[in-house]
């Protein structure tokens, strides 16, 4: 069976809920349908919560090796976990990265495979114009609150989020930024707020410096474990590590990489696991249906 995100056997278990809600993009490398889930197969083990979380769930179209979600997955944590950090840090304002959820790779019994990456569905249009026009109808900018900050705190870590943002047929439209509150249709403003997400976490998509990535871990170690934690420094390191080399990496520190993942995608499953009435929800691990790293 292939790993669709709707009828995949690890979304299928102890009946969780994986309901579709509508389409919600494509571009060159994937597909993104918008679900409702109550169920998260990943690295580390599948999460179940009692709530249903509205889910983006990425399918990827140009499939290389099995477990390229699961690299996709890798670095979007990575990043949302370096978002946390300069935000915390009062770099910038609001937190820019969507949370990532979770990951499958999936073959078929007829040999072929499906990807698939799990992460928060952000409302808004990523269709916005990166030029307005002024009073005196020349073209201008548009100032997007928070880019400069959030493009340079990431440069400084060796990656590039001012990469692939245009549009390919027209360099004036913005793409993989999607902002809640974005200008009508046919208008444009000079200034945009900061309530804005940066997505599409894809190889062809983001380019990054492991190596240098890797240096500012070792930098700014003191700052990101009193900052994030211990466990979350560790976690970044050991991802990164995986992705920019996972042949060179011993069965000890991916099997704590895979544990270290799994508290990581609890934590942010448990944001959104309250009732009305505040009362935390359940989360639970479904022994037997772990994704595992190669």
């Amino acid at each position: 069976m292939i790993c669709n995100g709707i009828n995949c056997q690890a979304c299928g278990v102890n009946g969780g809920v994986v309901q579709f809600l509508e389409k919600g993009g494509s571009g060159g490398e994937a597909v993104v349908n918008v679900e409702l889930r109550t169920i998260f197969p990943g690295i580390g083990g599948t999460i179940m919560t009692e709530q249903g979380v509205i889910t983006a769930a990425r399918r990827e179209l140009n499939l290389g090796a099995a477990g390229s979600a699961h690299r996709t997955f890798l670095l979007h944590a990575v990043l949302k976990k370096l978002d946390d950090y300069f935000l915390r840090d009062g770099r910038y304002a609001y937190a820019h990265i969507p949370r990532a959820l979770g990951s499958c790779s999936h073959k078929s019994e007829g040999g072929e495979h499906g990807e698939i990456c799990l992460y928060e569905w952000v409302p808004g249009s990523d269709c916005f114009s990166w030029r307005c026009t002024a009073d005196d109808g020349t073209e201008e900018p548009v100032l997007l609150s928070d880019w400069s900050a959030f493009t340079a705190c990431f440069a400084e870590a060796g990656i590039r989020m001012s990469a692939d943002i245009t549009d390919s047929d027209d360099g004036r439209v913005a793409k993989n930024i999607v902002h809640l509150f974005p200008p009508g249709p046919g208008q444009t403003a000079p200034d945009l707020s900061c309530a804005w997400k940066r997505i599409d976490f894809g190889t062809g998509s983001l380019p990054v410096d492991y190596d240098r990535l890797l240096s500012f871990f070792e930098a700014k170690k003191e700052e990101l474990r009193t900052v994030l934690s211990e466990r979350r420094r560790r976690m970044m390191v050991f991802a990164v590590q995986y992705l920019k080399d996972s042949s060179a990496m011993d069965a000890r520190d991916k099997g704590a990489l895979e544990e270290l993942l799994l508290d990581y995608r609890s934590s942010s499953l448990a944001h959104y696991a309250l009732s009305a009435a505040g009362r935390t929800l359940r989360t639970t691990r479904c022994i037997g249906s772990s994704e595992n790293l190669r």
